[in-house]
């Protein structure tokens, strides 16, 4: 794998997955058989304008997979995690120099202060499969945030249908990670625009296995493709920081607390065993996962998931 940095808060994964890798992902996504047509996202109103000048429901045209918290993308996340994790920075301060003084100034990471408080945490294992076809395309945006909260779990002895809450800890998207599955030689490529001007800045061609991870809020579009089909994995790289107040001091034996999904296990043991492994930050304990809640920066109408 070769790692290198397009632009300040863009990365560049070349050869992040085997070719193997790939067809076993791609076959997963037909085997399912539910790629859909994806709604047009932001306002809800597939007639309405956005910031580009043209209806939301020709901006985007491609079809899509959700994988949420499954353990296909669960495993997926964590092998992710291991292989890009010493690669990026540690911490938010990099988007002080990666990203407009204005996007920065509305945002949770405003200082270097506050920049250090977040730690990079995980791939979320929120996967998004998406096939675009001959003509299909997914004109200028940025991409939305995706966060959940982790609830530190404490037993009452006194009554165990109970659960306390600890501590909690908010795990957030702030880089968009796109995955190609398929080289296309014609169309398909991935364009940067200036967060100004809105002019052409530079493209990359999809590569089969080769990754591209950058800043929700960099303005991109996805080419149309012009002969063949494009493949692409789309997830986030998300970073976790503790929450100064706890919102609920208790769960009464809620159902998800069944769902192995909802329940992460964090032991010393295995942060030794390895060290990219995700949630890392995390102290050891019991975790309730939350639901990913999608967020919409206020600087552009259009977005996507």
């Amino acid at each position: 794998m070769q790692v290198s940095q397009l632009a300040p808060g863009i990365f560049y994964f070349k050869h992040l997955l085997s070719e193997q890798e790939c067809l076993d992902m791609i076959h997963h996504g037909e085997r399912l058989n539910t790629f859909q047509s994806v709604p047009p996202t932001g306002s809800g109103n597939k007639n309405s304008l956005v910031w580009c000048g043209v209806n939301a429901n020709e901006v985007r045209n491609n079809q899509r997979i959700i994988l949420e918290s499954t353990l296909f993308s669960r495993e997926w996340s964590e092998r992710l995690y291991d292989r890009i994790a010493l690669h990026l920075p540690q911490d938010l301060t990099f988007r002080l120099r990666a990203l407009p003084e204005e996007v920065n100034r509305a945002d949770v990471c405003p200082n270097v202060e506050k920049a250090l408080e977040w730690k990079l945490c995980s791939v979320s294992d929120k996967f998004r499969l998406y096939k675009y076809e001959k003509k299909q395309h997914f004109l200028k945006h940025f991409d939305g945030t995706n966060k959940r909260i982790l609830s530190q779990l404490t037993s009452d002895i006194s009554d165990k249908k109970e659960e306390f809450v600890k501590a909690q800890y908010v795990e957030q998207s702030f880089l968009t990670m796109l995955i190609y599955l398929n080289s296309v030689q014609d169309g398909g490529e991935t364009q940067f625009f200036d967060y100004y001007s809105k002019k052409e800045t530079f493209q990359v061609k999809p590569e089969r296995g080769s990754a591209l991870v950058f800043c929700h809020e960099m303005l991109h579009q996805g080419n149309d493709v012009l002969s063949g089909v494009k493949y692409l994995l789309r997830t986030d790289v998300c970073y976790m920081k503790k929450k100064d107040i706890v919102e609920s001091s208790r769960y009464v034996n809620p159902k998800t607390l069944k769902d192995p999904s909802r329940i992460k296990e964090v032991s010393n043991q295995q942060q030794k065993k390895q060290k990219t492994r995700s949630y890392a930050s995390l102290p050891e304990g019991r975790y309730h996962v939350g639901d990913w809640q999608i967020m919409y920066h206020p600087s552009c109408q259009l977005y996507t998931d």
